[in-house]
């Protein structure tokens, strides 16, 4: 019952975890679609006003020939595909920082003997208090070779004292 209850907890923080993940990333590629798009509109016109009028495309003379390249690539790229392109890069497993950010981080902030003590700690309470199913009575059933419903009820009733 009570393992049941913790199953469902852990499921509802994982799910929690993912569906806060997957807001926090629609957020980012709307964020970053609308600055792309805007971007793309600036581009648009600075194309139509600079590199298509002759007499700035003249005045402007070899600077022209790259900046309008430069221009007509950023075109060709639709913003949609670079905001996804965009949040896959910035997407972490961890957040919004790589992992290893929040790990030099928190090593950096402990102490050496807090962290030793962490890891000398858990697997010790693991050991104490493990998770372990079987009980002692079971242990010894299980090394005796016979299965324990076929045991006469007087000696099953020895083993569980």
């Amino acid at each position: 019952m009570i393992s049941n209850i913790l199953y469902l907890i852990l499921f509802g923080l994982i799910l929690a975890s993912v569906g806060s993940f997957l807001f926090n990333q629609g957020f980012l590629f709307l964020s970053l679609w609308n600055d792309f798009e805007k971007q793309h509109k600036h581009d648009v016109f600075t194309l139509y006003s600079i590199c298509f009028n002759d007499d700035v495309k003249f005045s402007m003379g070899e600077k022209n020939s790259d900046f309008c390249r430069e221009i007509e690539e950023r075109i060709l790229l639709n913003p949609s595909t670079h905001a996804i392109k965009e949040v896959l890069n910035q997407t972490y497993i961890c957040g919004s920082h790589s992992c290893m950010s929040y790990i030099k981080e928190a090593l950096g902030s402990l102490d050496w003997k807090i962290l030793v003590s962490i890891i000398v700690l858990i697997p010790l309470f693991y050991k104490l208090f493990g998770f372990r199913k079987s009980t002692a009575s079971n242990f010894q059933r299980i090394n005796a070779g016979i299965p324990y419903y076929r045991l006469p009820p007087e000696i099953q009733y020895e083993i569980n004292r």
